[in-house]
């Protein structure tokens, strides 16, 4: 397009993205040093570009959306802004509508195709030409390789645009040759670009009074999303909409729109066009630089023509301070408008799906530098067959088998399928019944096969028949709750009585049952009996008490018929021989219900002991009887006290009984006074010659004394004689030796029987022979 035509129109992108994901068209770049990056969550402003340029642009990036390169058409630049090896010389131009178009090469992710298209289709001998691009050459960043400026047709219009074949591998490149009025198309494969095309016309062929034939060079090519529709755009006349047949690339039921047949136009020279991502909406623009812009939308779902004319409404309405250019369907499917040459922001159409008010937002996209100009990048359309994957498998489970029912909710247009079951089974049937092995987890496929190409559609499903069980009927003891649980996971549930949770506490005798749901709808219920009996009752245990070794028998027979008996966790019979002392353990089981109790067995022998039978008081002294370290229960006194000693002060007759569980003993003591009182006499001289007068030199006692000892030393120390005995006295002798006469030191030590205190007493005595 000139830089010196009066009028300017809306330029529309071609656009589509991939069903699979990939971010091809994610970094737009076009005008004067501006573009789009479309990888985050919102779109951001770039301004990088080494490119100026008035019109047609393409850029293209890889499936993550990094960018790799981008064309005027004339110079390609790579991902870092620089000119590509062997980069320059394209045959396009920087006022050409479409001046470049970018195509990948099906099944190869390093060979790109650039098209170009040449200003007004001059010179005429230009035409339609390709370059190729290797992206392995300058260490991977790309070079045009000897294939460049390999010319397609002559004498095009500014028209070049792609959509792909249904089979969604190969391209279709399509532009418009003035010469013979024809829309032609070029197949793109992985053998690379068909140089025969396939024809279909004729296009536009009048005018509108003051322009001449070639204007109608000017305009846009664009597919609709889904692959099924092309728009043209002459600039002169009219709008032309027809059916495309993206398996043959034939046009068909071409409809066009002149501009005296736009109600409420002010202004019309066709140039811009873009459909709705949804395919049923195709926006038109028009604008004359210095004089304003509108923008227009015709519903093209409809099928007759007459209709489609009649659904034109205007969206943006003749505003002399907006000249609208560019359009293009972003990858999240907006649409971005370029207005005037010289604005640094891009608008927007929010909702273009929506043509009545497709929610227009000015300035959405705002540049720090350069500025949109006309163009924005020129994208392949795509097959919306394969890219919305209209359909689902429908999958019926049954509830009491392993078996399904198989079907497709949408098999329009489709010749064959074929269903893969997950375990190694398939059928080209297109719905039945299918009958699995066992229960697993499994992958269900469906392979649609169109006319031209195919698809796959998957649902996983869990082959797995609802089973229930709460077990045997059992039998429990009373007093011990059963704790009820369905262990199946997602599912609901419910008891019999109403509750849904996972469990059902149970303490008494009756029937219970549980249901359980799926998310298929299949129900299955579970029934059990429950049985509470009763405990058998353990007659009350008495202590025992043992006396002498003496076993004792325990009676603990039940009531109930049939129960055993365990001591000390050894079955019994129901009498026990009780033996010793200890603690013990009994119970009583009846039908695994069992009653444990206790009881303590103590032992010990009738009480013995003896108070002496007789004893002698000392006169004005007593007596402490003390059994206390006999321990019995009980003592009783003759006096009637009950004390474990007693304490005598006087003659006489007196007895004790001691008590235990064993019985009692008695014992009596007889108490006689005695004059304890203890002196003695000694003589001071002997003689110890037989005649039976003073032989033996001894004390004479009278009362009681205990520890006697007597001593005899000679005057130089010796002792020569000790006796502990009073009735042994010294005769004057050391051994049979008699010893001379002489004086003789004694000494004399005993303890008094009533006080017990040690005297001793020293003394000489005169042997006299």
């Amino acid at each position: 397009m000139s830089k010196k035509l009066s009028l300017a129109v809306i330029l529309l992108c071609v656009s589509v993205f991939s069903a699979y994901g990939q971010k091809q068209w994610n970094t737009w770049y076009f005008g004067n040093g501006v573009g789009i990056d479309f990888n985050g969550s919102q779109p951001v402003a770039l301004n990088n570009s080494s490119m100026n340029q008035m019109e047609g642009s393409a850029s293209i990036s890889d499936d993550a959306g990094q960018l790799l390169f981008y064309t005027d058409g004339v110079t390609v630049y790579n991902r870092f802004h620089q000119v590509m090896m062997n980069g320059t010389g394209l045959m396009g131009h920087s006022s050409s509508t479409q001046s470049a178009l970018i195509v990948p090469k099906p099944g190869d992710k390093n060979i790109y195709y650039i098209f170009t298209i040449p200003y007004r289709g001059d010179p005429a001998a230009i035409g339609l030409r390709y370059s190729e691009v290797d992206m392995r050459m300058d260490n991977g960043k790309g070079g045009i390789t000897i294939n460049k400026n390999t010319p397609l047709v002559t004498d095009c219009y500014e028209k070049v645009a792609a959509v792909k074949h249904c089979n969604n591998r190969d391209v279709w490149v399509t532009t418009y040759q003035l010469r013979t009025n024809s829309i032609l198309s070029f197949l793109v494969t992985p053998n690379g670009v068909t140089t025969q095309s396939v024809y279909s016309g004729p296009g536009q062929v009048g005018g509108m009074a003051g322009y001449l034939p070639v204007e109608r060079t000017v305009g846009y090519i664009r597919y609709s999303p889904n692959g099924k529709k092309i728009a043209l755009a002459y600039f002169d006349t009219s709008f032309q909409i027809a059916d495309f047949d993206n398996m043959t690339g034939k046009i068909s039921n071409s409809v066009f729109l002149y501009y005296y047949e736009i109600p409420g136009g002010t202004y019309l020279t066709p140039y811009g066009l873009e459909f709705s991502p949804d395919s049923k909406t195709l926006y038109l623009g028009s604008a004359v630089p210095a004089y304003g812009g509108e923008l227009f939308s015709m519903d093209v779902s409809m099928q007759n023509a007459t209709a489609m004319r009649s659904s034109v409404i205007q969206i943006l309405p003749w505003d002399e301070y907006r000249e609208v250019f560019s359009l293009c369907l972003g990858p999240d499917n907006k649409i971005y408008i370029a207005e005037k040459t010289t604005n640094n922001y891009t608008s927007v159409l929010t909702n273009p799906n929506n043509r009545s008010n497709p929610g227009y937002v000015n300035g959405v996209i705002r540049y720090n530098s350069g500025n949109a100009t006309l163009g924005l990048p020129n994208i392949i359309a795509g097959n919306a067959k394969t890219a919305t994957q209209l359909g689902d498998i429908v999958i019926k489970q049954s509830c009491t088998d392993q078996s399904i029912t198989y079907g497709c909710t949408d098999l329009s247009g489709v010749d064959s399928v074929h269903w893969h079951f997950g375990e190694g089974d398939t059928t080209r049937i297109p719905a039945g019944a299918y009958t699995y092995t066992k229960e697993d987890k499994y992958l269900v496929s469906l392979i649609r096969f169109y006319p031209c190409y195919s698809d796959t559609l998957t649902k996983s499903i869990d082959i797995k028949v609802l089973k229930l069980s709460l077990g045997n009927d059992i039998a429990l003891c009373e007093g011990q709750p059963l704790l009820l649980k369905g262990d199946q996971p997602d599912v609901s549930y419910l008891w019999n009585d109403g509750s849904t949770g996972q469990t059902l506490s149970v303490s008494s005798s009756g029937q219970y049952w549980l249901e359980i749901q799926d998310a298929k709808g299949c129900k299955v219920r579970s029934t059990i009996q429950v049985l509470f009996k009763p405990y058998p009752v353990l007659k009350a245990l008495p202590d025992i008490f043992l006396c002498d070794k003496k076993p004792v028998q325990l009676d603990i027979t039940s009531d109930h018929p049939g129960a055993k008996y365990y001591l000390q966790g050894v079955e019994q019979g129901p009498i026990l021989d009780i033996k010793k002392a200890g603690t013990y353990k009994i119970s009583v089981a009846l039908d695994e219900c069992e009653t444990t109790g206790s009881f303590q067995v103590e032992e010990d022998t009738l009480p013995h002991f003896s108070l002496g039978g007789k004893m002698e008081l000392c006169t004005g002294s007593s007596i402490l009887l003390d059994l206390s370290s006999h321990h019995f229960p009980e003592y009783t006194w003759q006096d009637g006290s009950h004390a474990s000693t007693y304490k005598i002060v006087r003659p006489g007759r007196y007895y004790m009984t001691a008590r235990n569980k064993c019985g009692m003993v008695s014992d009596t003591l007889k108490v006689v006074e005695k004059d304890c009182e203890g002196y003695f006499m000694l003589p001071t001289a002997f003689t110890p010659n037989h005649d039976g007068k003073n032989d033996l030199f001894r004390p004479v006692f009278k009362g009681t004394i205990n520890g006697y000892l007597l001593q005899v030393y000679s005057r130089w120390g010796n002792r020569v004689f000790v006796s502990n005995d009073p009735r042994i006295g010294w005769d004057g002798k050391l051994g049979n030796l008699p010893l001379p006469a002489g004086s003789y030191i004694w000494q004399l030590n005993y303890r008094t029987y009533q006080t017990d205190e040690l005297i001793t007493k020293t003394g000489s005595v005169l042997l006299i022979r």
